[in-house]
């Protein structure tokens, strides 16, 4: 018998974009929840966006404007912002980057707005 310690995304995004021999929901079974990592969106104090209703008139009223900075595609934080997107019916433009130091240093910039994982401790 096997026990594995599974990240998400490599646990259940994997079989839904590839070819897997595996199926999440019937070859395993869960014993315990080891960790719960928040979203959040943070903003620059310059940006014209001071809650989540201005998030949306923003992207309403212009819709290339609002941008956010990402550096892993299928990350919590990733699919976060497209399901958010979907459900408000509103677009926010993605700009990738490689580590997520410089995404992060983007939204410093105040140059994106930034949907970040944390940990609380």
């Amino acid at each position: 018998m096997d026990i594995r310690f599974c990240r998400g995304r490599v646990f259940w995004l994997e079989p839904l974009l590839n070819t897997s021999q595996y199926d999440p929901t019937r070859d395993f079974s869960p014993i315990s929840l080891i960790e719960e990592s928040p979203n959040l969106f943070v903003v620059h104090p310059s940006a014209p966006v001071n809650s989540v209703k201005d998030l949306f008139a923003l992207a309403k009223s212009n819709p290339a404007q609002p941008n956010y900075a990402s550096s892993v595609v299928g990350s919590s934080p990733h699919l976060a912002v497209d399901h958010f997107k979907s459900m408000a019916d509103i677009n926010i433009v993605r700009i990738s980057y490689k580590e997520g130091g410089r995404a992060l240093n983007r939204i410093v910039g105040g140059e994106a707005i930034y949907f970040s994982r944390v940990r609380l401790q």
